[in-house]
């Protein structure tokens, strides 16, 4: 009977995983990014690099690219975290736009 190790089969499953999530995560900005600038509509708002939320979801996506493209060309099998502090930089970020846009802007928005 052949010996599997399945411990390092589990770890390139979830590095394979992480990999493409992160990258459905960058299609998922990219797509959000531009059409916030207004790209996709033919213009481009000036105003869009001025905002707290396009700042802080371009870091987000400058990150998730970076460590995309850095996990799927290492030669380990092991999923890592590039740069922790930048990612908790990012979610943090995310995370106050996300609870600023929850509790202050429904009620501007009617």
């Amino acid at each position: 009977m052949p010996s599997i190790n399945l411990g390092l089969k589990c770890v390139a499953i979830f590095k394979t995983a992480s990999v493409l999530w992160k990258f459905v995560l960058v299609a998922i900005a990219t797509y959000g990014l531009l059409d916030g600038a207004g790209i996709l509509a033919g213009t481009y708002h000036t105003e869009f690099p001025h905002m707290f939320t396009n700042v802080s979801n371009i870091f987000a996506w400058g990150y998730f690219l970076i460590a995309a493209i850095r996990l799927a060309a290492s030669k380990d099998d092991e999923a890592k975290v590039f740069a922790p502090q930048a990612k908790y930089t990012a979610m943090i970020s995310l995370l106050i736009t996300a609870l600023i846009a929850h509790f202050k802007l429904p009620r501007y928005v009617a």
